[in-house]
């Protein structure tokens, strides 16, 4: 595997230049086939064949992993190209226009430096996790500005946090954000109909809209800072009960707000946890 930037790009192009001509080939072959049957269905098949249907061309050899890189190549599916520095960046869109791609990026740490590249292509940034420190080669140039600077310059954005595992810091991220100069009202919009359009399923879900799938939240303060309360939850229309073995737990041993119930001398003599 290549272990510069240069290498990894030239796998890019390389493995995108080998799906375009094996898409090509069977364009090709598609082609011939109907040629083919039209011919025989209309009885012009030449007397050389003698009556019989013109041959179908033999298909070219199948490469699953070229059919996959296919719908790229067509604009039906979207490529996410991770990349923290703006060269990767500027790489990525270069690629993006030599294949004619549908870029988004990812994290783009420092994306707020060519954001008006970013917009002038109408290329999306999945930016975060916000609160990504400059502490190495990659992340040198990040800010906790980056979203309002891109949001600014007219680049459409969502938030994400980096790995699945932390996906209950989303609305600290985006908290984080507002605190840094983007609006909250865009902030929210960067969680929710952002976030679906990017992914192109925003027919489906991410506004609250007749049609659309019913998940909502209701909070006790605002839902981007930490001491929110989550209160009630929908998702798909149906309410979804939040208690579980942990609140029991919590309610059990701490009933009440600040611990009202608690043993005088602040320890757990005689406190029993819910099963």
């Amino acid at each position: 595997m290549p272990s510069t930037r240069m290498g990894t790009a030239a796998l890019v192009r390389d493995a995108f230049t080998k799906a375009r001509d094996y898409r090509a080939r069977w364009a090709e072959h598609r082609r011939k086939a109907a040629e083919s049957g039209t011919a025989s269905k209309a009885g012009t098949a030449s007397k050389a064949r003698k009556g019989k249907e013109a041959a179908s061309p033999e298909p070219p050899d199948r490469d699953l992993k070229m059919e996959a890189l296919v719908p790229a190549l067509d604009g039906t599916m979207p490529v996410f190209v991770r990349a923290h520095r703006s060269d990767d960046i500027l790489t990525a869109v270069r690629l993006a226009d030599e294949f004619g791609l549908k870029l988004i990026l990812s994290h783009g740490t420092e994306a707020w430096k060519v954001a008006a590249t970013l917009a002038a292509r109408n290329i999306p940034v999945v930016v975060g996790p916000i609160s990504t420190q400059p502490e190495a080669i990659e992340t040198l140039g990040a800010t906790y500005e980056n979203a309002a600077r891109l949001h600014r310059a007219g680049v459409r954005i969502a938030i994400q946090v980096g790995e699945v595992t932390n996906a209950r810091m989303l609305p600290y991220e985006a908290g984080l954000a507002v605190a840094h100069g983007l609006p909250w009202e865009e902030a929210i919009r960067a969680l929710t109909l952002n976030a679906a359009e990017i992914l192109g399923v925003a027919d489906r879900i991410g506004s609250l809209q007749p049609g659309r799938d019913a998940d909502l939240l209701v909070t006790e303060g605002d839902p981007l800072q930490p001491l929110a309360r989550l209160r009630h939850l929908m998702i798909a229309g149906r309410p979804v009960p939040l208690t579980s073995r942990q609140t029991r737990l919590y309610e059990a041993w701490w009933p009440g707000p600040a611990g009202a119930g608690a043993p005088a001398d602040g320890g757990t003599a005689g406190r029993t946890p819910a099963p």
